[in-house]
């Protein structure tokens, strides 16, 4: 499943109990407008995603993912991989200052497969999952 899919998978089933934790390669956070948006403010945890509904996925996503940061204790583990020159890159780089420091990896690439598989190797064996 894609990095987005997963967030958004763990947005709506946070309960799953088969969720020991999700990796995240290089992935598409949002459209720059909201990431804009996000920055002026002062960051994720700054930010207030004012009212949205459903369908305006992007606020719904990041709203959550301020949430998250508050409940981290509480919701499977999010680790993040991404290069340095991703296309995505300022979406990634918010999700990471949210994160456990250790739970991020930022290498020198771009969005591309060889940066991913690079990036998977590396987190592969760092990454402390355990069955739930």
């Amino acid at each position: 499943m894609g990095g987005l899919g997963s967030i958004l998978y763990l947005l709506n089933y946070p309960e799953d109990s088969g969720i020991a934790g999700i990796v995240l390669m290089a992935p598409f956070l949002g459209e720059r407008e909201i990431l804009h948006e996000i920055i002026q403010a002062g960051g994720v945890r700054k930010w207030e995603p004012g009212d949205y509904d459903d369908s305006d996925w992007q606020r719904l996503l990041w709203h959550w993912l301020k949430k998250y940061d508050l409940q981290q204790d509480r919701l499977p583990p999010i680790y993040l991989g991404y290069g340095d020159d991703d296309a995505y890159a300022m979406g990634q780089e918010l999700l990471a200052t949210i994160l456990p420091r250790d739970h991020v990896v930022v290498i020198e690439g771009t969005h591309s497969v060889g940066t991913v598989k690079e990036l998977w190797a590396l987190m592969l064996n760092n990454v402390p999952f355990e069955n739930p």
